[in-house]
């Protein structure tokens, strides 16, 4: 038989330990033998166990020791210097969780930061302990908001969360006016204020678990565009109050107007949103995205805007026009300065009726006093609504071989005159008297001012002559109002030197409450090549103008207040040098020195041919407060010529974006014009295409109306068709400087 060796030795272990134990009394016992030997007390003092000296260490998770609520962790102690490596597991803090005699720690549904605590069981006082903190698990959205809304219909949006506690989360909105959220749905209905600008939503999900997640979006809703177009027509009350008559222009007209958005796409193609326009100068293009768009107002007129509500109505002086009345008119006129009928003209003027009515019966020559009548027809003259009239002997002189002047010979006011429809003739009777010398003007004219600046207009342009005018603005201070009164208009058919016309009275009856004003454009033109292999040209005019309070005079010469704009291109290449453009149309250029400009006016102006030759036809005007545009597609025509014109253009009270034509004075112009450039690039498919320009038959001097049948008329600067289009201030200035034939005391000249 065979015994497990366990046995042999565990007796053999007993047998050692009996050895050992009687060699330690032995030893003893010799010790203490020793120690009374040395005079002990004969007492034996016993060697005290000496304490195990536990040392203790918590070791944080593989994981770490943040744990989400409810959730566990394994937490692990060890205990070194003692046999007994056993721990007590504690959490410090009351609600803190637990955690059992394994370590295993378990979170409690509230989020903080705990204290697990391990004592060894070795030595209680010895402990460790590991801070755990402990997170809410946040709610998950699970729904996305829709990105799309429009003015005036509601907006919804289904909130779904996801919360991993299971417990109830409630919402709250951070967002526009309007928005609110009941239960788990939000709705908005964006207002016109807040459509086409952007609007910030932030969701907040709370948990009762105490967890939190939040959803924040942006929101552009399209929305309608609000357009007006209602004159102010400026007028005084019984009281002599200066007031404002609203007049709205139809714009339901669709000879006259085309209301349209042109948005631009990333592909460089625009989207045409056309509008709707009333009869009552309203008009609304709904739909329409946040962001810059051409807005289009008549055939040929867009602005570059991001505007919501745009104002298009201008100022007036005089009441809101009626239909015109027809009566006779008797003039009774004395004092007239010897009659010149091939120099003198006799204008009615009735600031606030609207009326400036050229005499069409005249004196004798050598007559110092008229009477007789005529045919009236235009706008009824009332005093019991405010109307003053005056009545102004024009005449025209040849200051030198050069200039030629149109002044106020002599004027007067013309009390109690009536013309109204049906009634008796109205008799315009007065006295006339030469303007008084109480207010005198030095007209003097640097026109080498002006020429510093023909390099900018274009590199071979030259000033060929110049056109002025002197007027009150009868009523309005601080607005351009269109029914100013002249009484001096001038022409330079020679701006090779500095100008010298002389002075001039302008005392008047008129009252002195009303602002005189100063206009003056320079201009002439470029002989440009036509791209037509035939050696074709064609004269291109351009000028420098401006019109404000400031009148010249000797000390003060008058010089331009702005130059044209610097640096112009067109597709990266010199306006001036371009011949040809292909692809999108894009134009740059720097801003002007002087005044500066509320906006840039850019007309494009085609290039057409008739039996003379080549001419310049009206085409699209295009408004812009930027140094540079991209010319929508579709207005231009693959395979034709255009002219490019750039005008800085300053006034001290309209804003291009909103209200163009709410114009104050000072006011300036300044041309910077293109050779002839070819055009090729067909529009976009399924892309709006503008619609074309209809060509215009040439225009000439001759064309133009004329004051009384003998001088050719001056346009108010103030008319919107002068101040929208370059196209009219040049053929103006055309005109005007056409001389016409005269008989002086010398002969025909």
């Amino acid at each position: 038989m065979h015994f497990p060796p366990s046995a042999s030795h565990s007796v053999k272990e007993r047998s050692s330990r009996i050895r050992i134990q009687a060699v330690v009394l032995v030893f003893s016992a010799v010790l203490l033998s020793i120690f009374c030997a040395c005079g002990g007390s004969g007492k034996v003092t016993p060697t005290p166990t000496p304490t195990p000296q536990a040392f203790l260490q918590i070791a944080p998770p593989p994981g770490g020791s943040a744990v989400i609520a409810t959730g566990t962790v394994q937490f692990s102690a060890t205990v070194t210097g003692t046999l007994n490596t056993a721990v007590n597991w504690s959490v410090a803090e009351a609600g803190g969780g637990t955690i059992d005699a394994s370590g295993l720690y378990t979170a409690p549904a509230a989020a903080g930061t705990f204290h697990v605590v391990a004592t060894a069981q070795a030595d209680t006082t010895k402990t460790a302990s590991l801070a755990v903190t402990v997170t809410i698990d946040k709610p998950a959205f699970s729904s996305n908001p829709p990105l799309a809304a429009q003015e005036g219909s509601t907006y919804s949006y289904t909130l779904a969360v996801n919360d991993p506690a299971g417990k109830a989360v409630s919402f709250t909105l951070q967002g526009p006016g309007g928005a609110t959220i009941s239960g788990t749905n939000l709705t908005w209905t964006p207002t016109a204020e807040q459509s086409r600008v952007t609007n910030d939503f932030t969701v907040t999900c709370t948990s009762a678990a105490g967890g939190v997640a939040s959803q924040s979006w942006s929101l552009t809703p399209t929305g309608t565009i609000q357009i007006s177009d209602i004159d102010h027509y400026w007028n005084v009350d019984e009281d002599s109050h200066v007031q404002a008559s609203p007049h709205p222009n139809d714009l339901s007209d669709s000879t006259n107007y085309a209301i349209a958005a042109l948005v631009p796409q990333p592909d460089g193609s625009v989207v045409q949103i056309k509008g709707v326009g009333k009869s009552d100068g309203t008009a609304t293009i709904a739909n329409v995205p946040g962001g810059q768009y051409w807005l289009q107002i008549r055939p040929n007129e867009m602005y570059w805007t991001g505007t919501s509500a745009f104002d298009y109505g201008s100022d007036y002086v005089g009441r809101a026009p009626v239909a015109p009345i027809t009566t006779t008119l008797a003039w009774n006129l004395s004092n007239l300065v010897p009659w010149d009928s091939s120099l003198d003209s006799v204008v009615l003027q009735v600031p606030t009726a609207g009326v400036s009515y050229a005499a069409t019966t005249v004196p004798d020559d050598g007559s110092v006093h008229y009477q007789g009548s005529e045919t009236y027809s235009g706008q009824p003259v009332d005093t019991g609504e405010g109307d003053a009239a005056y009545v102004l002997q024009k005449r025209h002189q040849s200051v030198s071989s050069v200039v030629d002047v149109i002044s106020v010979a002599a004027m007067a006011a013309v009390p109690e005159l009536e013309l109204d429809r049906g009634g008796d003739p109205g008799t315009a009777s007065a006295s006339l008297a030469p303007l008084s010398s109480a207010k005198t003007l030095e007209l003097e004219l640097a026109s080498s001012a002006y020429a510093k600046w023909a390099g900018s207009v274009n590199p071979n342009f030259t000033f060929s002559g110049g056109s002025g005018e002197l007027f009150l603005q009868p009523l309005v201070t601080d607005l351009v109002a269109q029914g100013g009164v002249p009484l001096l208009d001038f022409t330079l058919f020679d701006v090779s030197a500095d100008q010298d016309l002389g002075s001039y009275d302008l005392g008047s009856p008129f009252p002195s409450l009303w602002p005189m004003l100063f206009f003056y454009s320079q201009g002439g033109s470029v002989t440009a090549s036509v791209p037509d292999g035939q050696s074709g040209t064609v004269d291109l005019w351009a000028s420098l103008t401006h019109v404000g309070a400031s009148l010249p005079s000797g000390s003060q010469p008058d010089e331009p207040e702005m130059s044209p704009v610097q640096g112009p291109q067109i597709n990266g290449v010199s306006l001036f040098s371009a011949t040809s453009v292909s692809g999108p149309a894009v134009l740059s250029w720097t801003a002007p020195s002087g005044t500066t400009p509320a906006g840039y006016s850019i007309a494009i102006d085609p290039v057409e041919k008739d039996e003379y030759g080549y001419y310049v036809s009206d085409g699209f005007d295009l408004f812009t407060t930027s140094t540079s545009m991209t010319v929508p597609t579709g207005l231009l025509t693959s395979g034709k010529m255009y002219v490019f014109t750039i005008t800085a253009v300053a006034d001290a009270i309209a804003n291009f974006a909103t209200a163009p034509w709410r114009s104050g004075y000072p006011l300036a112009w300044a041309d910077a014009i293109s050779g002839v450039v070819s055009y090729s690039e067909v529009a976009p498919s399924g892309h709006a295409v503008i619609a074309k320009v209809v060509r215009s038959p040439r225009r000439t001097a001759a064309d133009r109306g004329q004051v009384a049948g003998r001088f050719a008329t001056r346009p108010q600067v103030a008319d919107l068709q002068y101040r929208r289009s370059h196209a009219r201030r040049a053929m103006a200035l055309q005109s005007a400087l056409v001389r016409p034939q005269r008989q002086t005391s010398n002969g025909t000249r």
